[in-house]
């Protein structure tokens, strides 16, 4: 719940359960759970003045607004993503022994289908890290279902080769065999990323050099931006966030905002050159060419120019 909201649902889905068991509220349960929140929630409120942040409304107008596409836009997402069948068979394989074990992994399992399900009816965009949770229960599964099968084998073969394989000889051996294979299979995959060049993310790459263009020429100030992440954490500067996820102000993306947009007037507005649509709002304002002017731009081999305007 720290790092997201949503996992209030896993709460609140525990505290249900413990209390349809114990036929009553399970008061330590939520003690020892405010003793973990409350300091946040003062943090929050004394930092943000908010406990919660506003990026929810602000996703669910982005599926609205048509810019990240049409009809059930999460749910594609979801579609578009690459499911091992490998993975997906020993994975229900590992629910269904969870099911039958009433394994406290089920907790698990159960907020990732009650939250994906809630993106889904929301429709909101497919960002990528909003399938985390469902691709590490997935994931999660996907082992358990091994386990699950290994088990099954050495069953089987005690059954059908008595004389050759005995289960109850070979169990202690076989858990420690399963964690070194894949102890070796880790390594090797680490030797092989290591020894590859450093790779280098050129979006990343081209905003850090942005950021510094711009702190060597501009005074500090509010700099407004729609992918403000990189340039938020490399520039230092206040940020007005033009899709409105971070900054509470709404979004400058549509054009009703404008008026707000230039009552704000950031020092520093950056444009890309191609002229993205979600910029163009801000960009064709007949107000945006009297009150700013060009004070740079920066080009990156493989990415796309990018321009920083200054207040005249």
């Amino acid at each position: 719940m720290l790092a997201r909201p949503d996992g209030g649902l896993l709460l609140i889905g525990r505290t249900l359960v413990e209390a349809a068991l114990r036929r009553g509220v399970p008061v330590k349960g939520l003690a020892q759970t405010a003793l973990v929140l409350l300091p946040w929630v003062a943090f929050s409120l004394y930092s943000f003045h908010s406990v919660f942040p506003d990026t929810l409304r602000q996703k669910i107008w982005q599926g609205r607004s048509g810019f990240w596409g049409d009809g059930l836009i999460y749910f594609k997402f979801l579609s578009s993503m690459e499911w091992k069948w490998w993975v997906a068979v020993p994975a229900l394989l590992g629910i269904a022994r969870m099911v039958r074990e009433r394994s406290a992994l089920l907790y698990l399992v159960g907020f990732v289908v009650v939250q994906q399900s809630i993106y889904v009816a929301l429709n909101v965009p497919g960002y990528f890290w909003y399938a985390a949770s469902l691709a590490f229960a997935f994931n999660l599964s996907g082992l358990y279902g091994l386990g699950t099968l290994l088990e099954y084998g050495k069953q089987a073969f005690s059954r059908i080769l008595p004389g050759l394989f005995n289960a109850e000889r070979v169990s202690p051996l076989l858990n420690p065999a399963v964690a070194l294979v894949l102890l070796a299979v880790s390594i090797l995959a680490y030797g092989r990323l290591t020894a590859s060049p450093p790779m280098l993310n050129v979006r990343t790459d081209a905003y850090r050099r942005l950021s510094d263009a711009i702190n060597l020429k501009v005074p500090p100030g509010t700099l407004a931006a729609l992918e403000v992440g990189v340039l938020g954490y490399y520039s230092g500067r206040e940020i007005l966030d033009l899709a409105g996820l971070t900054t509470g102000r709404g979004e400058f993306v549509t054009g009703a905002n404008d008026d707000l947009f230039f009552t704000i007037r950031p020092r520093v507005v950056v444009l890309h050159s191609k002229g993205w649509g979600m910029e163009r709002a801000i960009r064709n304002d007949s107000r945006f060419d009297t009150t700013y002017m060009i004070g740079g731009a920066v080009e990156s081999s493989g990415y796309e120019k990018m321009f920083f305007f200054v207040l005249r």
